[in-house]
């Protein structure tokens, strides 16, 4: 690809980019919260802008599924899996014409071999539009993808969106909160998005020079 292609980074909201400075190579886009939301403006701007871009990265705030992530750390994302579409019980749903429904999009193998030397976690997120306020929905969560990391509500639609335009893409999530009850959640929104500018930082300089 030629070198004047730029990087895109997609957050829900202006908050989760701050004061961050990104380089004058790559460019900020805010979606808005929710998957429905996220999907609408960002395929917007895809559509006039696709051909500018050699790659897309999700930036945000997550809530900790796994029990080794802590508030305050980051980690990336290498799949998005949207939980809110299908049957209640996670059963196949049989659709006319062979047709699947598409529930899980990895990151670009493209930006996570330029990104392996990066020592940060990496984690499954999962994406739901509700967000988890209860111990119950927390267990069920773990018993249904117990390979989960991260909780969140644009993953998938900023993964699925990008690899419709054929565009690399990875997510960079900070940990704000563990996933369950508020009271015992230790939010922490400072704290997360330091992390995600952190972990954001090193995954540009790894993908500088991506194709």
């Amino acid at each position: 690809m030629p070198d004047h292609l730029l990087r895109l980074v997609v957050v829900a909201v202006a908050e989760e980019l701050a004061e961050y400075r990104l380089p004058d190579d790559t460019v900020p886009l805010v979606v808005g919260v929710g998957p429905v939301t996220a999907t609408l403006h960002l395929t917007a701007h895809l559509a006039a802008h696709h051909a500018a871009y050699r790659a897309v990265i999700n930036l945000g705030v997550a809530g900790a599924i796994r029990s080794t992530l802590e508030v305050g750390q980051s980690i990336l994302i290498v799949e998005e899996r949207y939980i809110d579409i299908g049957r209640e019980d996670g059963s196949p749903l049989a659709l006319p014409s062979g047709a699947s429904l598409v529930r899980d999009v990895a990151a670009s193998a493209q930006l996570l071999t330029s990104t392996a030397a990066i020592t940060t976690p990496r984690g499954i997120g999962l994406t739901s539009a509700t967000v988890t306020t209860s111990e119950e929905r927390t267990e069920r969560l773990r018993r249904r993808y117990p390979d989960a990391a991260t909780e969140s509500m644009e993953g998938f639609a900023v993964f699925h969106v990008a690899s419709l335009y054929r565009l690399p893409v990875i997510g960079v999530r900070g940990i704000s909160n563990r996933v369950g009850e508020r009271s015992k959640a230790n939010w922490d929104l400072a704290g997360g998005i330091a992390a995600s500018h952190r972990l954001l930082t090193e995954v540009l300089a790894w993908t500088n020079h991506a194709r």
